[in-house]
Order: structure tokens, then C-alpha cells, then sequence
């Protein structure tokens, strides 16, 4: 007669212990995928990085912005750099501004290096190679970074839009002309002509920032032509651009006026540089120009202005008999105005690579 250890019936304890165990495992194996499926979807990972990546360089100013923006800052105070974000502004999505230069290190006073970009673009711990290149219309592709590898990597492409900035292009005719006599033992005039900034004015919230003339992060350029054009040589004998100035509130600019090198200024008679310092004969040049670097003076304070003021000397024919003409008045730089070319824009694209 058998035992019921001899009948092979299974105990109830193993029953169940055994079934605990077959779901132990089930689980186990269905958690196996997950725990290695971040080194089977790099390349997901890769896609994720390139369009954070895009989002800081096209979405977002960088920091500091505004009348610190980063692009002004030079190689040795680049630390103070937080991000290196391209953007008009936060609130203008995909169009970029001249940081571009900056970014891909056309500016001579900052040069950025692979550490920078890691640290102030990619972010993170992990060393990722990386291709950034911008292509603006017919301008040369600019590109920073490593060369690309065939596949295996993360891409991201924005179109996008480049802020030109404005600038006054004004013709002589444009201000009075002004007549005098004088006498045969005076035949001078001291006048002189401006172009004025009217912050109040030009700083119009009610213009999108992609139009808007931005004067503490963009430059200001004024071209005078057609000036010797506009003399009347039977009447004039010389014409002396005595000197150049910054007036804010009726008073002088403390700033060195005598130097070429400067962070303030660019001036130019017929394409050759000078400073503001004078005097200067011009009686057969046709143009002068202009360039303010950003931030300009006093752009932060919005109930100020700022003129540039060209002093001017005439020497007429001394002859008290007639009428003698000379330019003078204050042009604002300012909108809607025919000699004001506005801010405008031009499509681009932008392509991220990571990997």
C-alpha cells in the first residue's frame, strides 16, 4: 500500500511557492527592455539635444541681454556670459540678430572656444560633438564646430530670419539751405548741421521689435552725400569740417574724440577713416559717414536725446553783393522718413547637428 508520500501528488506550499517565482520572473524579463533602452535609442536622445539646442539659439536672447548683451562683451570677461542665444528678443521667435557675428566669431573682441559653446549652448555633462551652421540668403554659410559624421547623429533644422538693422542714407538736399551775406573783411559762417536721436520716439513699443530701431543693441549709421554736389562753387572758396561732436542736453559728450580706436565710433569722409577730431577740408568730398556702436549714449533713458553735431566753417567769395548759401538744420533719425532705410529681414536657416 503506498504512502502519500509515494502518490507524486505536489504539496499545496510548493504550488504556490513556484507560481510566485514564474512571476517574479515574467516581471523581470518584461523590465529588462526598459532598463537598457536608453543605449538602443541614442539617436532619439541625439534629436532631443539638437532641438534644445535650436531652441536656445533661436528662441532666446542669451544672457546678460539688453544694454549688457552678450555680444559686447570681450574674450576676457566671456565667463560673465550665461548663454549664447541668438533671438531679437524672447518674444520674437526664429528671427535673429547681428549676435550672429558674435556667435560665429566675426567680432574681434570675443573669441569663443569649444568650452564656450559647451558650456553656454549645449549644457550638460556629457562631451557632445556638435555642427552649427547658419545660411542667410546669398551670404556664405557661417558654421562652428565639428565636421559631421555620414549618420548617427541628432538634427534639428529652423528656418529663420536675420534683423538688418536701419540706417540713414541722406541725400545734402535734405537740409536748409540757409543765405547770408557777409563782408570783404569776414567772409566766414560758423554753422554747422545735426542728425538728432530722439529715444522717446524711437524707442515705439507699438512697433514689433523685428522693425523697431533698437539702439542699445544695434548700430547706428548716417551717410551724408552729394555734399560737394551741393556747393555753389562760383561762391565758395573752402569748406572745413571744423570738428564733430556728441551733445546730450545742450552740453558736450565727456568722451576722447582724437583717437581711432574706440568703442564708440566709426567716421569716414569719402571711405577713408578720421576721427571726430578735425578739421577737416571737404569742399570736394561727396560723403560722409557715420557709425555709432551699441549701446548708444543715453539709449536707456527714454525722456533723452542724442546729436551728432558736424561743426561746419564756410569761406565765401568776398563779395557783399551777393547772396551766399551754406547747409544747416537738424535731421531726426527717426521712422517714415524717405532717407530712412527701417529694419528689415532676411530669411535664413539654421541647422543643428549632435552626437
Amino acid at each position: 500500500m503506498r504512502t502519500f508520500r509515494e502518490n507524486g501528488i505536489l504539496s499545496v506550499d510548493f504550488l504556490i511557492g513556484f507560481s510566485i517565482f514564474l512571476l517574479a520572473l515574467i516581471m523581470i524579463l518584461t523590465m529588462i527592455p526598459g532598463i537598457f533602452a536608453g543605449l538602443d535609442s541614442a539617436q532619439i536622445d541625439y534629436d532631443a539635444v539638437a532641438y534644445r539646442t535650436s531652441v536656445i539659439l533661436c528662441e532666446d536672447p542669451g544672457w546678460p541681454a539688453d544694454d549688457d548683451s552678450w555680444e559686447f562683451m570681450d574674450t576676457y570677461h566671456k565667463d560673465d556670459i550665461d548663454r549664447l542665444g541668438l533671438a531679437v528678443s524672447s518674444t520674437s521667435p526664429n528671427i535673429l540678430s547681428k549676435k550672429t557675428k558674435a556667435f560665429f566669431n566675426e567680432n574681434e573682441n570675443l573669441v569663443l572656444d569649444n568650452d564656450d559653446y559647451h558650456s553656454k549652448v549645449l549644457f550638460g555633462e556629457i562631451p557632445y560633438y556638435y555642427n552649427i551652421s547658419l545660411k542667410i540668403e546669398n551670404d556664405p554659410v557661417n558654421t562652428t564646430g565639428n565636421i559631421a559624421p555620414d549618420s548617427g547623429y541628432g538634427y534639428m533644422r529652423r528656418l529663420v530670419k536675420l534683423k538688418e538693422p536701419g540706417y540713414a542714407k541722406i541725400d545734402s538736399g535734405e537740409f536748409n539751405k540757409t543765405n547770408t551775406t557777409i563782408t570783404t573783411l569776414n567772409p566766414y559762417v560758423y554753422t554747422g548741421f545735426s542728425v538728432i536721436f530722439n529715444y522717446a520716439e524711437i524707442q515705439n513699443k507699438s512697433i514689433d521689435e523685428a522693425y523697431r530701431l533698437m539702439l542699445q543693441s544695434e548700430p547706428a549709421s548716417i551717410t551724408i552725400y552729394n555734399f560737394s554736389s551741393s556747393l555753389n562753387r562760383s561762391d565758395i572758396s573752402n569748406v572745413t569740417l571744423t570738428k564733430i561732436r556728441f551733445i546730450n542736453d545742450d552740453k558736450e559728450v565727456p568722451i576722447v574724440y582724437s583717437t581711432y580706436h574706440n568703442d564708440t565710433y566709426r567716421f569716414f569722409i569719402d571711405g577713408i577713416q578720421h576721427t571726430m577730431q578735425g578739421p577737416f577740408e571737404i569742399s570736394d568730398a561727396d560723403e560722409l559717414k557715420f557709425e555709432i556702436y551699441p549701446p548708444l549714449m543715453f539709449s536707456d533713458e527714454i525722456g533723452t536725446s542724442l546729436s551728432v553735431v558736424f561743426n561746419m566753417t564756410y569761406e565765401f567769395v568776398p563779395d557783399e553783393s551777393m547772396k551766399h548759401y551754406y547747409i544747416s538744420g537738424d535731421i531726426p533719425y527717426i521712422y517714415n522718413k524717405d532717407y530712412m532705410a527701417e529694419p528689415y529681414l532676411k530669411d535664413g536657416v539654421m541647422e543643428v547637428m549632435i552626437w
